[in-house]
């Protein structure tokens, strides 16, 4: 792929006919682990929709649980496959569950299962179910995303997150995280470091001995809606200005540009509000708004 090269097409909402036969391909008929050393072309495959036995055609979210079960969201329910059938647990089965649409899961360090519904949260653990709503310190909307952080102390453990702020989980309840700058919360990711951070409306920062401090280096300099995307290949933040990306993770308050790099300039932004960030082939970067994706 050439560089520079800008790929436009509309984004749209994945659908159960794509995304499970895109993700479930690899599993063989009765197993859900394979070989890794095991060619793509000795694979089986087979695609699942609501004609050969998947109980809604909208999958929202997607978990693959180390007990082996394949969890997914949908519009009438949490789905557990476990490489036969399928198990749908929803209000109309389970009395625990308040609201059937199904948004969003995590798996917890400790094996709990986090589903995001429609009213709050639902913390799977074996048989017992409890439910987690504003009232236990939720934030308000509906939840988009977990972290959980290895340190100890009041800022470790679980962190849930709406478009309206952060919550961290302290006991069994909710705190909610004040001082993030912004009123509309975009997104969060934990870095190798062990580090949060957050992208609102008004750009992107980090949880540092407690308090949120704004990224202020190179082409996020200025204030402005940013974006933020972690994963074990490194961290990358879109601001305003550009895409930088993080060279090291020890933040250096005297010369912070020495951990960064800019990546991406802001003419080769795509059009719109950044929604997604993700390497791509040959050390490029792929970035998606609703309505373009851009390759680099």
């Amino acid at each position: 792929m050439q560089p520079n090269l800008k790929i436009r097409w509309r984004v749209r909402r994945w659908r159960a006919r794509a995304c499970i036969a895109a993700l479930l391909c690899i599993l063989g008929a009765g197993a859900l682990a394979l070989e890794p050393t095991t060619p793509v072309a000795r694979m089986g495959r087979q695609a699942w929709t609501m004609e050969n036995g998947l109980p809604q055609n909208t999958v929202q979210a997607l978990l693959a649980s180390r007990s082996g079960f394949l969890w997914m969201g949908t519009e009438l329910g949490l789905v557990r496959f476990d490489g036969n059938g399928f198990l749908t647990l929803s209000a109309a089965t389970r009395p625990q569950f308040t609201a059937s649409d199904v948004t969003g899961s995590f798996e917890g360090r400790d094996g709990a299962l986090w589903v995001a519904t429609g009213d709050g949260l639902a913390r799977m653990r074996g048989d017992e179910v409890k439910i987690f709503t504003a009232r236990d310190g939720l934030p308000e909307g509906t939840i988009r995303g977990f972290v959980e952080r290895s340190v100890g102390g009041a800022k470790g453990g679980l962190w849930v997150w709406s478009e309206t702020g952060i919550s961290v989980m302290v006991g069994d309840r909710f705190v909610s995280e004040a001082g993030l700058p912004g009123a509309s919360l975009r997104a969060v990711a934990l870095d190798r470091g062990g580090r949060l951070w957050a992208a609102t409306n008004e750009g992107v920062s980090v949880l540092r001995d407690g308090k949120w401090t704004p990224l202020r280096v190179g082409a996020c300099r200025a204030s402005g809606a940013g974006f933020v995307w972690a994963s074990d290949a490194g961290l990358w933040v879109v601001c305003s200005g550009g895409v930088m990306q993080a060279t090291g993770y020890e933040w250096n308050e005297k010369s912070p540009g020495e951990s960064w790099r800019e990546v991406v300039r802001r003419e080769e932004l795509p059009t719109g509000r950044a929604e997604f960030v993700t390497p791509a082939g040959n050390a490029g970067l792929a970035i998606a708004s609703a309505t373009e994706l851009v390759v680099i």
